[in-house]
């Protein structure tokens, strides 16, 4: 629990940094890309995208009660 404890405290921090690194990927992959990624390389980054966003998503609705 200590662990976890402590990474609470930078929880706004981290957020920033996953949705600034995700901001920047789907910027390489659609708009820097332009046709020379793979299908693969974007089902991952939308799996990863949609399990960033609903872990985020849950971790807030959680603290809210």
């Amino acid at each position: 629990m200590a662990f976890g404890a402590w990474f609470a405290k930078y929880r706004f921090f981290l957020y920033g940094i996953t949705f600034t690194l995700l901001g920047i990927s789907f910027y390489r992959v659609y708009i820097k890309g332009k046709g020379d990624v793979g299908k693969r390389t974007r089902v991952v980054l939308w799996s990863v995208a949609s399990v960033s966003i609903g872990l985020t998503l849950y971790s807030i609705i959680k603290n809210l009660r």
